[in-house]
């Protein structure tokens, strides 16, 4: 199972498609970089799968489970680097002991 997939993602600024059908798999420890000319989406992608941007149309799935539309997930200040999952790092748990 991938840990992250963009599913046919889009993102339109008024008439402008900033991003028009994005399709891309992670593996787990797969490294990947997203490179091209200024303009191209790189930016927007990034925005979009991490919840920082909603998409027009298409899906963000993490770890087989759809998070599109979902907030940006953030780390308490001081967060340890261990501190990586979504549930560590939720609001719901911002306390947690392994976010320290």
């Amino acid at each position: 199972m991938p840990a992250l997939e963009a599913r046919d993602l889009s993102k339109w600024f008024g008439g402008l498609a900033a991003l028009d059908g994005l399709d891309l798999s992670v593996e787990p420890g797969e490294i990947l970089g997203l490179i091209g000319p200024n303009g191209a989406g790189k930016s927007t992608a990034l925005g979009v799968m991490s919840g920082f941007l909603s998409p027009s149309r298409g899906q963000v799935v993490l770890e087989g489970e759809d998070i599109t539309g979902s907030p940006p997930i953030t780390a308490p200040v001081g967060a340890s680097p261990a501190c990586s999952s979504r549930t560590c790092c939720s609001a719901a748990a911002p306390s947690s002991t392994a976010c320290r």
